[in-house]
Parts: C-alpha cells; structure tokens; sequence
C-alpha cells in the first residue's frame, strides 16, 4: 500500500517530535539544568537561622563560636567546605573545619559526598534556595551559603 504524502509527512513530524523528546530526556540529570549557575564561591552567612557569627554551644567550661566560612563549588563536582570555629574556656582556640568532596546537583537540589578525617564516609543533602543561596544541614547544624 503506498502512503500518502499528507502520511508521510505526519510520522516525519512525530518520528522528529519523538527523538527530540528522547534526546530531551537524556540530558545530563546529574547536573541539572543550571548546572553552571551554582559554580562558585560562597560565604558563610546563617548558622540555624541565625547571621555569624554564631554561638554555637555554651556552658561554664567555655563556649564554642562559628566565625566564618566559605563553600566553593568547582567544575567537575568538587567542593570545599570551610568552617573557622573559636572555642574560649576549655581549650581557646581556632580551629578551620574543612570537609572536601564532590557533589552532584539535580535541579536545585544538591548532594555532598565526602570522607571525614577518621574515614567515615557522608553524604547530605542541601538546596539552592530562590536568591541563589546554598542551604544543607549535617547533624544538627544548618548552614546557610551567600555567593561572593
């Protein structure tokens, strides 16, 4: 049976439709669609909703501050988290909290993978929020993130 040309041309247009939808479909979901948009540096700005610096514990043997930090996030999937924490009373000191790793963002969610010190492998979860700022939680710390 011959086909129309009127036939023809509709399953050229959806076999076209079909393979752009496919190829739509495909398309790098690790990354999400602003995958680029999220690269960048990012500084410390809210700690459990409140601005830094931020008093994170505190007793009579001495208290325990989160001062500053900075989240880079590389090409590639790499970041660093740092964290400059200022301890008074029992130890008095300042200690730079550094987690390195990779991270995949899928839309405005993101996640870390990275080894502690002691081996122990983590993972967690965050968002990019609508200004753009980068929010995660790990254990019982939230951190807030605004780009330089």
């Amino acid at each position: 049976m011959v086909a129309s040309h009127a036939m023809r041309v509709a399953v050229r247009r959806l076999t076209l439709l079909a393979t752009l939808a496919v190829l739509t479909a495909c398309g790098d979901s690790s990354t999400g669609p602003n995958a680029r948009a999220v690269l960048g540096t990012y500084t410390l700005s809210q700690v459990n909703g409140a601005p830094i610096p931020h008093l994170y514990f505190s007793n009579s043997a001495g208290t325990l501050t989160i001062n500053s930090g900075n989240l880079t996030l590389r090409e590639g999937g790499a970041f660093t988290h740092r964290a400059v924490i200022v301890s008074t009373g029992f130890m008095n000191d300042t200690q730079t909290a550094v987690w390195s790793g990779t991270f995949v963002q899928t839309g405005n969610s993101l996640t870390f993978d990275f080894t502690r010190t002691d081996g122990t492998e983590r993972t967690y979860t965050g968002s990019i929020v609508s200004n753009g700022d980068v929010v995660y939680s790990v254990n019982d710390i939230a951190y807030r993130w605004t780009r330089q």
